[in-house]
C-alpha cells in the first residue's frame, strides 16, 4: 500500500468510528449522507463551510478543497506549511496544504 492509499484509508476508518450528533451547518442533520464525517470535520476545524451557515453537501468540491480536507485530517496544523511549490500555487489560501501534500509525496 503506498503512502497516499495509507492516508486514504486512514481518514475513511476515522470517518467511520464517530459518535453520533448533529453539525452546526443548518443544512446537515441526522438523515445527511456522512453527517457523522461531517461533524467530525468540523469539530476538529478542517472545514468551516461556507459564510452562510451550511456546509452543501451534495456540492461538489475542488483539488485544493479535497487537499485540504485530507491534509488537515491527517497532519497536524504545526506541519501544515508552504507556499510558491508550484507556479500556480504561490501564497493562496490553499498554498499550504499543496505544498505540504507535496513535500509528503501525495
Amino acid at each position: 500500500m503506498n503512502k497516499t492509499t495509507s492516508i486514504i484509508t486512514i481518514s475513511i476508518l476515522l470517518f467511520s468510528f464517530l459518535p453520533n450528533a448533529f453539525a452546526d451547518f443548518s443544512d446537515v442533520n441526522q438523515d445527511t449522507p456522512f453527517e457523522e464525517a461531517i461533524l467530525y470535520v468540523q469539530e476538529n476545524e478542517i472545514v468551516e463551510g461556507y459564510s452562510d451557515g451550511t456546509f452543501k453537501p451534495e456540492r461538489e468540491i475542488n483539488r485544493a478543497e479535497f487537499t485540504k480536507i485530507i491534509i488537515g485530517a491527517v497532519f497536524d496544523e504545526t506541519e501544515i506549511i508552504g507556499e510558491n511549490c508550484f507556479p500556480d500555487v504561490q501564497t493562496e489560501w490553499f498554498a499550504k496544504y499543496i505544498c505540504t501534500a507535496k513535500e509528503q509525496g501525495i
